[in-house]
């Protein structure tokens, strides 16, 4: 299962470039891990360039927990490099 174009938008007008640290998102609904063990949840994975704490994080940089009904699980994938 795919995200839809409205959960596509949003993340592009409102993560993307917006939020610190975010670098991209899967277009395909992947299992949720959550305490490092997979769940059995679809969700909205969100790439980080390094994950960090909450409490950590101005509150404008916070990856919404959900996305128009559907989950996120932010997931660190370190820095992109393009080449």
């Amino acid at each position: 299962m795919n995200t839809s174009k409205e959960q596509e938008d949003h993340i592009r007008n409102n993560l993307l470039g917006k939020k610190k640290g975010v670098t991209g998102y899967s277009r395909e609904l992947l299992l949720k891990i959550t305490g490092g063990k997979v769940t059995t949840r679809n969700a909205i994975v969100i790439y980080v360039e390094k994950k960090v704490k909450k409490d950590e994080l101005d509150p404008k940089d916070l990856v919404d927990v959900e996305i128009l009904g559907t989950p996120t699980d932010v997931r660190e994938i370190g820095k992109v490099v393009i080449e």
